[in-house]
């Protein structure tokens, strides 16, 4: 799989997968983003800006036909979003006193209504590790991904429903979380060629 069209290979996996009634999905995708001398001062991936230019942002969902609540998802936002304040919406001022690193969040990813993951752009660095955080909460768990080990698992994970958590209880070795539980049911009746065990020794090895 190519990083900078991850996209294109999630999608000839669910167009398989909906040939076979097993799920319905969407997509949408927006014009390219045009680079601007600018753009340098947030020190972004190579790969990061070759799929935005290619799509300022796009959206792919799916859910499962005959299996309840498996569905999946992702929508990288806007380049305009990224790089805006996110106070009002992360954060608030006052939640600085608990994590004063809430400020120098930029997600670009929307993996669900309840969870974002980003970037950490402080004046001085861009984090080579992508981060995540809660809708209401004050924590930003760092996923020992980078980039374009974050595209890689997002498209091991076909994006399924809140998939980062995962990866954060696999570091965390709760293997047994009901998350665990429903994504190593849900995913080989929908994708025959996926295995437990060698999602695990791959998201092991692109760690930082």
């Amino acid at each position: 799989m190519k990083i900078n069209r991850f996209y294109k290979d999630l999608q000839l996996d669910l167009i398989r997968a909906e040939n076979e009634n097993l799920l319905s999905f969407e997509t949408w995708f927006n014009n390219p983003f045009v680079l601007s001398s600018d753009i340098e001062n947030y020190r972004f991936p190579l790969s990061f800006l070759e799929i935005y230019q290619k799509s300022d942002g796009m959206r792919i969902q799916w859910e499962a036909t005959n299996i309840e609540q498996a569905y999946g998802g992702m929508e990288f936002l806007a380049m305009e979003a990224i790089l805006s304040s996110w106070e009002g919406s992360v954060y608030e001022p006052e939640d600085l006193e608990f994590n004063e690193m809430l400020e120098f969040f930029h997600p670009f990813d929307q993996v669900s209504p309840e969870i974002l993951c980003g970037f950490m752009i402080t004046p001085n660095e861009t984090y080579q590790s992508i981060y995540l955080n809660g809708v209401g909460e004050t924590d930003t768990p760092f996923l020992d991904l980078n980039f374009d080990g974050y595209v890689t698992m997002l498209y091991e994970s076909r994006a399924y429903k809140n998939w980062p958590i995962i990866l954060l209880n696999i570091s965390d070795n709760d293997l047994d979380s009901p998350l665990i539980q429903d994504f190593r049911s849900d995913m080989p009746p929908l994708f025959p060629e996926f295995d437990w065990d060698r999602y695990v020794t791959r998201y092991q090895s692109l760690r930082l």
